[in-house]
Formats: structure tokens, sequence, C-alpha cells
């Protein structure tokens, strides 16, 4: 009867331990699945994080590089209408100073003839030498003025 409760007794241990073995089993597999699934969770996170920073990364260089790119064509055509322009106001000026240049020559010739006609015969003559001088010197330097602007 001893052998019989002692094989009983033995059958008994063993399932208690298969059970426990496949408890413990079950158990780490559900705990493998659980640890599975939160670090599937951060992975999805971290790759998406890493995805969007990416994309913004790429975003930014697109934005930076575009904006370069119409900066240097804006600053060539501002360069070309400012070259048109100085050419345009160079002309304007060189016209202006031939135009004043004739103005004051004239004017300064009808004032010495009208001196010339006021004044008496003897002292015409002086006077006349004088304004003539007068009229180069000043003739000399509107000329040297004209000469001027044209650089």
């Amino acid at each position: 009867m001893e052998d019989s409760r002692l094989v009983k007794h033995q059958q008994t241990q063993r399932r208690k331990k298969r059970r426990f073995l496949v408890g413990a089993l079950i158990l780490f597999i559900i705990l493998g699945s659980g640890i599975n699934v939160v670090f599937a969770d951060e992975g999805v996170k971290g790759m998406l994080a890493g995805w969007f920073d990416q994309k913004k990364t790429d975003a930014i260089s697109e934005i930076e590089e575009a904006l370069a790119d119409e900066q240097m064509k804006q600053t060539k055509r501002l360069k070309e209408e400012l070259k048109i322009e100085l050419q345009g106001t160079s002309e304007q000026l060189q016209e202006f100073t031939a135009e004043e240049k004739e103005q004051r020559v004239k004017a300064l010739q009808d004032y010495a003839d009208e001196l010339l006609i006021t004044l008496e015969e003897s002292e015409k003559e002086e006077v006349q030498a004088m304004l003539e001088s007068i009229f180069l010197e000043a003739k000399k330097e509107m000329e040297q003025v004209s000469k001027g602007q044209g650089k």
C-alpha cells in the first residue's frame, strides 16, 4: 500500500511540477508578448518622430533653396534695371549739360553785345577785348565742367 501511495504521491508531485511549469511558461509567454507590444509601440513612435523630423528638415531645405534661387533672380533683375536707369540718367545729364552750356554762352554773348552798344566808340575796343577775355575764360571753365560731368 505504501508503494501505491508513494507512486500516487510522486505522480501528484509530477503533475504539480508540470502545472507549475506550464503556468510559468504561459506567464512568460504573456509577459513576453506584452513587452513586444510595448516595444513595438515605442518603435512606431520613434519611427514616426524620425520620419516627421526628416520631412521637416527636407521642407526647410527646399524652402531655403527656393528663397536663395529667387533672391539671385531678383538681384540680377535689379542690377539690370539699375544699369538701364543709370544709362538713361547719364544721357539726360549730358543733354542737360550741353543745353545749359549753350544757354550760358548765348547769355554771355548777348550781355557783351549790349555793353558794346552802350559804350562809346573809343571805349568799345577796350571793353570788347576785356569781354572777349571774360567770354573765353567762362567758355573754358564751362567746357572743363562739361568734361568733368561726362566721366
